[in-house]
């Protein structure tokens, strides 16, 4: 497999027809590498020395004794997290399989790359909680604010729990005075958590254009009070494909757009440009000055409360706009220029 393998992918599936489905879906993913074994059992025996991230199962195989027998033989292999695959309607046997330790059940036919890439980085995500648990039960003093992180999945688990632990230490901090409007903040994460929960399954064709003018009256008035000079730029058009529903990708356009509009000072200039780029939309942000150091704002939590020059409540909006529109690291480019450019492939 030419190029860099970032995800390693084992499907048990006896039908070759329903293997070769799914190898045309994710033939154009340059970074997925995919195995497929007729029987579980050959799953030990595959010659691959690339860990296995996600092992697919057919549920009807001829090898299959029942769902709990399946999940017992895998771990006889790999930890990695489990998905089964059916043609019939998931729901009927989700609860049994959930209860037996899967961590979905989807159907046949309804599986992408990108929806892939998600499944494993929230069972990281799951992982490294469950981590962050077994670290605060050697403690003497249970970490209270790992309680409610504990239910949680994916990115914004991180955003939470990074904000919570934030203000669990606000006596030790330097931000002792922002805790207020930051409490108020996290409240309203939790919130959009609950209203934004995703469905997976469900793919929305969204016009980038229509979405960012349909919060230009809003970011204008804010930006007028903040003191920033906000402009935009459309180009008719500018379709992309989200996982979830449209709502999803509107909530993550805005999360965006507010934390693009929080990293900025006062006398400020943020042009906002979003076009057409192939089959998709990138937005473009252009910024009189250097309003973002690195990528890292958008992804590690600790280290982006670290800088000086986005607040917490900037960086946090930015790590929900990541979950909200399922960005991964290459989609983002970042200059650094003194006259800032940024760019968001959607």
């Amino acid at each position: 497999m030419a190029g860099e393998v970032g995800m390693h992918i084992h499907y048990v599936e006896d039908s070759k027809l329903d293997a070769r489905a799914l190898r045309q879906v994710l033939a154009k993913e340059s970074d997925i590498l995919l195995d497929v074994s007729e029987k579980l059992d050959d799953v030990g025996a595959a010659p691959s020395s690339v860990p296995i991230d996600v092992l697919l199962i057919d549920v009807v195989r001829p090898d299959s004794v029942s769902l709990e027998t399946d999940i017992s033989s895998a771990r006889r292999f790999t930890q990695a997290p489990i998905l089964f695959l059916t043609g019939l309607d998931p729901a009927a046997m989700r609860q049994r399989a959930l209860a037996a330790g899967a961590d979905a059940v989807l159907r046949k036919g309804n599986i992408s790359g990108d929806m892939l890439r998600q499944f494993v980085e929230n069972a990281r995500a799951r992982a490294s909680l469950r981590d962050l648990r077994s670290a605060s039960e050697e403690v003497d003093e249970p970490d209270v604010a790992l309680l409610p992180v504990m239910a949680m999945d994916g990115p914004l688990a991180f955003v939470e729990h990074g904000l919570t632990r934030l203000l669990q230490r606000s006596g030790q901090t330097a931000w002792a005075g922002e805790m207020d409007g930051l409490q108020r903040y996290v409240e309203t994460l939790r919130h959009v958590r609950r209203l934004g929960a995703r469905d997976l399954l469900k793919r929305s064709d969204c016009d980038a254009s229509t979405l960012v003018q349909g919060l230009e009256s809003q970011l204008r008035a804010q930006a007028k009070q903040s003191g920033v000079k906000i402009s935009f730029g459309y180009e008719e058009n500018a379709w992309f494909t989200a996982l979830g529903h449209a709502q999803d990708a509107r909530a993550g356009i805005e999360a965006l757009m507010q934390g693009l509009l929080g990293a900025c000072d006062r006398q400020d200039r943020l042009h906002i440009e979003v076009h057409k780029q192939g089959d998709s939309a990138c937005i473009e942000i252009a910024c009189n000055r250097q309003i973002l150091r690195g990528k890292q704002v958008f992804f590690d939590t600790w280290q982006s409360l670290r800088q000086d020059d986005v607040s917490q409540q900037a960086s946090a909006y930015l790590q929900c706009a990541v979950a909200f529109l399922m960005l991964r690291a290459e989609q983002i480019h970042i200059s650094a220029d003194l006259s800032q450019r940024i760019f968001i492939d959607l």
